[in-house]
């Protein structure tokens, strides 16, 4: 069987892939709603959902500093990486030794089609289907619904470092999951030409966004933060925001969305 992956790699299966390595936190959740419980045998420390389940698997390191030689040990049939949360030159040596499919998610679509492959590839595709199919009807359900939010359409800056200040800019999934909660993103006009702009502290007291969202990943915002961007922001709602749910893409989108109901008072 010869297949592509989302970055246009083909690769070569004998067979439906049993053993089953994930570099990706979101990935790893969306196998086991897949069904994959007993196929997985090696995930990244990052790998953290669902709980009570990855805690015995075997951990291969990092997202992006991976152990070559522990995946080698484990002999998988197959490895799922994505182009963005791993490293190229890491997963181009992987790829000499273990068929490696990469994902490249950035807007709901992808990470839909993403879930198809997956459940094609690996034999659960009726199980893909279904949880495609339910994605659907939910965003299709939060869209019609959002034009009576408290925050449709409001202008929004998201941040996800500190030190150097970063946001959230174009191409990215996060911004497809703003634009899906029907909010304008700043980011991307701050600097048309990165996907996440740093941003010095003068040129955020010359904007003032609606809703300034500070992620609790990869950056650990939390509440004591609040009061440095209150004084960046005196006229925005200041909001802490699950950076899982904006930048998961996988089966989590279906969890986020109870989740943006309640953040965006719909």
């Amino acid at each position: 069987m010869i297949i592509n992956d989302q970055i246009g790699n083909k690769i070569e299966l004998k067979e439906t892939p049993k053993k089953i390595i994930s570099l990706v936190p979101s990935i790893t959740e969306t196998l086991f709603d897949l069904g994959l419980k007993e196929n997985i045998v090696g995930i990244t420390k990052y790998c953290v959902e669902p709980k009570g389940l990855v805690e015995s698997i075997p951990k291969i390191g990092g997202t992006k500093k991976i152990d070559i030689e522990q995946i080698l040990s484990l002999n998988p049939d197959i490895v799922v990486a994505n182009k963005e949360e791993n490293q190229k030159e890491q997963i181009e040596e992987l790829m000499k030794y273990v068929p490696v499919w990469v994902s490249n998610v950035v807007t709901l679509d992808d990470a839909m089609s993403m879930i198809s492959s997956l459940g094609l590839i690996l034999g659960k595709q009726e199980k893909a289907t279904e949880l495609v199919e339910n994605m659907k009807g939910s965003l299709k359900e939060f869209s019609e619904k959002l034009t009576g939010s408290k925050y449709y359409a409001k202008s929004v800056l998201y941040f996800i470092w500190r030190k150097p200040y970063m946001v959230v800019g174009k191409e990215t999934f996060i911004n497809s999951v703003l634009e899906m909660c029907s909010l304008q993103n700043i980011g991307v006009k701050l600097d048309s030409n990165s996907r996440y702009p740093k941003v010095e502290p003068y040129q955020l007291l010359e904007i003032s966004p609606d809703l300034v969202f500070l992620s609790t990943e990869p950056y650990p915002f939390s509440e004591r933060h609040l009061p440095e961007f209150q004084t960046l922001f005196p006229e925005s709602v200041i909001r802490i925001v699950r950076g899982d749910y904006f930048s998961w893409y996988g089966s989590r989108i279906l969890k986020a969305i109870d989740y943006f109901y309640k953040l965006l008072e719909v």
